[in-house]
């Protein structure tokens, strides 16, 4: 695995999000690249205001409850999709996120295509973490899992692979909110 800046472009691949709230990163996905949408999320309301959403914006997607680690919730969206190129998590990991962690990597781990990304937005006060101690905690965390972490500057990933596109789904990324990590299978040794 190597770090650094890490090459991604949603463009026309197939996209999942985690706990999307009202949707922005995936809806964005979905409006921008026209790419398949999944949105999930671990509460049954936010699941169903999810995939009014995706039909009032008239997009090709659907929308699942899907808590992490929940082998039933998992099993329910790949029986349904192929598995994903590309994930977003904007703001998911909060008080205890040293123990959802493992879940959403486990989670990932299955719903990832060969070199599928998650790109996690995170926030070291929202996590009720110092900042300094947030990239290293997760990044031990993800070494344990098998996952590779890279930080990503906001700026690097407005330019990645000319995709300017990027800007509109990092609107919501507020330069208060810290970090912008990319986390990818690690290969497996031979």
């Amino acid at each position: 695995c190597s770090s650094g800046v890490v090459s991604l472009c949603c463009c026309g691949l197939r996209c999942g999000t985690y706990r999307p709230g009202r949707g922005l990163p995936g809806l964005t996905c979905g409006v921008v690249h026209g790419s398949a949408v999944v949105l999930t999320d671990g509460n049954d309301r936010a699941a169903a205001w999810n995939s009014s959403a995706l039909q009032a914006n008239n997009l090709a997607g659907t929308a699942y409850r899907l808590s992490w680690g929940h082998k039933g919730h998992i099993a329910t969206v790949l029986d349904a999709h192929p598995k994903f190129n590309l994930v977003l998590a904007a703001d998911v990991l909060y008080g205890a996120w040293r123990s959802s962690l493992p879940d959403l990597l486990d989670t990932s781990s299955q719903l990832l295509a060969p070199h599928g990304r998650v790109v996690l937005s995170v926030c070291g006060k929202r996590m009720g973490a110092a900042e300094e101690d947030v990239v290293p905690g997760i990044q031990q965390i993800c070494e344990q899992a098998g996952f590779c972490l890279a930080e990503v500057c906001r700026d690097e990933l407005l330019t990645l692979n000319g995709c300017s596109e990027w800007e509109a789904m990092l609107e919501q990324f507020d330069e208060r909110w810290g970090h912008i990590l990319v986390l990818q299978r690690r290969p497996l040794s031979s």
